[in-house]
């Protein structure tokens, strides 16, 4: 449940800056886990991005998330998608590398207690985003007119449909008074709780472009993230 938001982590790019971002993710309105996101420069031409999720100590107890996600991005696509999904039962890694033909999945997972490892390779994709770094575009050009991305989810290329709603002015914790962009966000690979097409985000309108909060109507109730730290460090001219 937890990692259905960390999507919500998102930097633009240029410049390669540090940038250090938390949310506090909320389950029928009570705090059930917290997702932090550290990108930094690999290179002069790529950035790193690391997600971990982690499930609050009571929620632990009925469903125990321990997930991390690192992406390399070069801003016009994704290098390289690796996981590390320990959630409740389902334990699973995989690496995918996109910058070759074919694109190559390397996945392990535990199955009925003993670890299973196989690799896929997909043939004819064009350069495109992982589920992270797609989510990266979106900030990076926060489109004023409906917009479809595209991102490899592993197995397939998978569309999301994005259309602004609002831009409304608020006091937030951490930021104060901000203006933010709202938007409406469908994707037709729902996961393992279907989105049923009412994802909504809100983006920062300055340069920083700060994604402030993620809500997510599921089949289970609604989940929320909202930004309870954010830290980015300054860039050489």
């Amino acid at each position: 449940m937890v990692t259905l938001l960390w999507l919500s982590a998102a930097w633009a790019i240029p410049p390669l800056c540090g940038e250090k971002l938390s949310w506090s993710i909320h389950y029928l309105g009570i705090h059930a886990g917290d997702v932090h996101v550290e990108t930094s420069p690999l290179d002069a031409e790529t950035l790193k991005i690391e997600v971990t999720a982690t499930s609050a100590p009571w929620y632990a107890v009925l469903y125990n998330v321990e997930d991390q996600l690192i992406s390399h991005w070069t801003g016009e696509n994704s290098l390289y998608h690796e996981t590390h999904f320990r959630e409740g039962r389902f334990w699973q890694d995989q690496t995918m590398h996109l910058n070759s033909e074919p694109f190559t999945v390397e996945r392990k997972q535990l199955i009925d207690g003993v670890w299973k490892t196989w690799t896929n390779a997909y043939h004819g994709l064009p350069p495109m985003e992982d589920p992270v770094t797609v989510l990266y575009r979106l900030r990076a050009e926060l489109p004023q007119n409906q917009d479809t991305l595209f991102a490899f989810s592993g197995k397939q290329k998978t569309a999301l449909y994005v259309r602004p709603i609002d831009r409304i002015h608020l006091e937030h914790g951490q930021l104060g008074a901000i203006e933010v962009q709202q938007y409406h966000l469908f994707s037709s690979h729902s996961g393992s709780v279907a989105q049923r097409g009412n994802m909504t985000m809100a983006f920062t309108t300055d340069s920083a472009r700060i994604p402030v909060s993620a809500q997510l109507q599921s089949t289970i109730g609604a989940i929320r993230a909202e930004l309870t730290q954010a830290t980015i460090e300054s860039c050489n001219p």
